[in-house]
Parts: C-alpha cells; structure tokens; sequence
C-alpha cells in the first residue's frame, strides 16, 4: 500500500459521533504524530521536508502553530511545529499538520529560494502557502488560512470548513 493510499483511507475513515469529537478524545502519541508527518511528506511534498522538532501540548487559542528560525536546528530543519495535544478527529489534526508542514515548505524550501533571488525571507499566508493546495484536495483535505469549529460542528465535512 502506498502512502497515497494510506493516507487516503485515514482521511476517509468514518468520524467519531459529535459527543467524541466536542470531548476532544482524539490525542496524538508521537509515534502517529510522526506516521503522518512521513505520510504527508511523501504524498503531498515529495519527501523534500526534513522532520522538524514537532511538540505536543496544551493549547488555549491555537491548534496549531510552526515557528521559523534563519538558523536550522539539528533536526535539519528552519521551523519547529507545536501542536495542540487534542483534536476533534483524526481527519481535524491531519488537516491541521498540513497546514503547518505548508509553513516549513515556507521556510525549508522556498526561503532559501527567494533569498537567493534578493527577496526578504518573511513568509505568510501568500501565493507560496497555497501552491499545495490542489495537491492536499487530491487527499481531501482543505488548506485554509483558518478553519471554523463552528462549521466543522454543522458539517461534519472538510470541505466546508
């Protein structure tokens, strides 16, 4: 099975019922945490990302957060991700840690690139963030600037977040 397939079938697996996912039952070990990280990796950034140092804690305002650094860490990396030690879901953190793998896109890869070229090497939610947005609907799953709690609750779907 490939890691397109494995990600697809983790992405499409039923969702727990609305009681679960308002709990916030769904915390990550580091060993998932690392199993899709290397899934999205290679299926959606080709293997070019190095693992950054991915924290999991406690988070009162954000889910989900990837702070860039001019100096790269042992990891090999230029970023660290934090993320929250709960989710809704399986599919609510999958969709979360890519939006913020988007971001170590950002300061791994495309960076470097326009440094080279004389452009300053702050990054956001720009032109450089959504180039993978096709490729993450191909898996179903949105890339967003942010995502509503209040949608996902109504929708019960990604789409329409």
């Amino acid at each position: 099975m490939t890691a397109k397939d494995k990600l697809l079938k983790l992405i499409s697996s039923p969702l727990p019922g609305l009681t679960y996912q308002r709990k916030k039952l769904f915390r990550p070990c580091a060993a998932r945490v690392t199993r899709i990280y290397n899934l999205l990796n290679q299926a959606v950034f080709d293997n070019q990302l190095c693992r950054p140092r991915i924290v999991l804690r406690r988070e009162y305002k954000s889910i989900g957060w990837c702070y860039g650094s001019y100096i790269p860490f042992k990891t090999g990396s230029y970023c660290t991700i934090k993320l929250a030690n709960k989710f809704y879901c399986q599919q609510w953190f999958i969709m979360i840690l890519a939006h913020e793998m988007c971001h170590q896109y950002q300061w791994d890869i495309d960076r470097l690139q326009r440094i080279q070229k004389g452009l300053p090497g702050v990054l956001n939610h720009g032109p450089s963030f959504f180039r993978h947005r096709s490729k993450l609907a191909e898996f179903g799953i949105p890339l967003q600037k942010r995502v509503s709690t209040y949608r996902w609750f109504q929708y019960q779907d990604l789409k329409k977040i």
